[in-house]
Order: structure tokens, then C-alpha cells, then sequence
């Protein structure tokens, strides 16, 4: 049988390193959040409004993929640790199953 062994704290370690990312992303997002296109910004160009609604658009989109990565790596750092537990919890139950018996 293939053995290994899991740390239990570098899953948690990779879970911190996630959250210093969000952190990152967050502020990030928050200054996308400030971009605004002013009207009239492609002024008097061939199809001005046309591009005037592709980039709104657009940066509606960028901010929407902002929050849904941020959602996607807050449950990615969550599972992390909840594996990290788990991992710890079976390591006890093991442990108390090889002793209990034993005079």
C-alpha cells in the first residue's frame, strides 16, 4: 500500500497565502469599482456611442469576474483549512484507536 503523509499546516499556509491574494484582488476590485467611462469619452469617432457601451460593458464584466473570483478563492482558502482539520482529527483518531486497547 502507497503511503504519505499530509501537513496538516501547510494546508493551512496555502490557505493564508490565498487570503493575502484576495486582499489583493479586493483592492484591485474597489479601483475598478472607481473607472467610470464619462459620456461623450470617444467624442465625435465613427460608431462613438457603439464603443462608449462595448467598454461599459466591458468593465461591468471585469468587475463582475472580480467578485466571482474572490467568491471562487474564499471557498478555495475555506476548504483548505477544513481539509487541514480534518487531516488533524483523523491523525487523533487514529492515534487514540492504536492506544485505547492496550494494557
Amino acid at each position: 500500500m502507497d503511503q504519505y503523509a499530509v501537513r496538516p499546516e501547510a494546508l493551512e499556509s496555502y490557505a493564508a497565502i490565498i487570503d493575502g491574494q484576495r486582499e489583493r484582488l479586493a483592492a484591485a476590485g474597489t479601483a475598478l469599482a472607481g473607472v467610470r467611462v464619462p459620456d461623450g469619452a470617444f467624442g465625435g469617432l465613427p460608431d462613438a456611442d457603439a464603443l462608449e457601451r462595448s467598454c461599459r460593458a466591458q468593465a461591468a464584466g471585469t468587475r463582475r469576474h472580480v467578485r466571482d473570483l474572490l467568491e471562487v478563492l474564499e471557498h478555495v482558502a475555506a476548504g483548505l483549512r477544513a481539509n487541514a482539520e480534518e487531516y488533524r482529527q483523523a491523525e487523533q483518531d487514529a492515534a487514540a484507536g492504536l492506544g485505547g486497547g492496550v494494557p
